[in-house]
């Protein structure tokens, strides 16, 4: 397989900043997913707060930097079998196959502990989930 048809496939489903999963493949995965073996199954969705203020503030380079020091306290957060996918500018999802709700309030106060300790070039990092 050449090296540009590679490029092409990561590309599909991976997004090129943060190197999670994108949209696409979310969508895709969540088909798979919705059986019964992988219950319960749990979703998180993870917002950004104030990117566009952050760019237009501090531009894009910090920006980008926030977007990838959130998306590496997400991977932190979660384990190997967790899918989690840059669905938007500033919007994240994380899949939970075989994850209680409870288990997934532990996941989710534990991100947000990384997150408070975070701090970019001098802007607060802060997101908002729900469950």
């Amino acid at each position: 397989m050449s090296g540009f048809r590679i490029f092409v496939l990561y590309g599909y489903y991976y997004d090129q900043l943060t190197g999670h999963y994108n949209r696409y493949f979310f969508q895709e995965k969540l088909k798979r997913l919705d059986v019964e073996r992988n219950l319960p199954i749990s979703i998180v969705m993870v917002d950004v707060n104030e990117l566009k203020l952050t760019n237009d503030a501090f531009g894009n380079e910090v920006g980008d930097m926030l977007l990838k020091s959130i998306s590496e306290q997400l991977k932190l957060g979660c384990t190997n079998d967790d899918i989690i996918a840059r669905v938007g500018g500033d919007e994240f999802v994380i899949l939970l196959p075989k994850t209680s709700y409870t288990d997934t309030e532990r996941i989710v106060n534990r991100i947000y502990k990384a997150i408070e300790q975070q701090k970019i070039n001098q802007v607060v990092v802060s997101i908002s989930m729900g469950c």
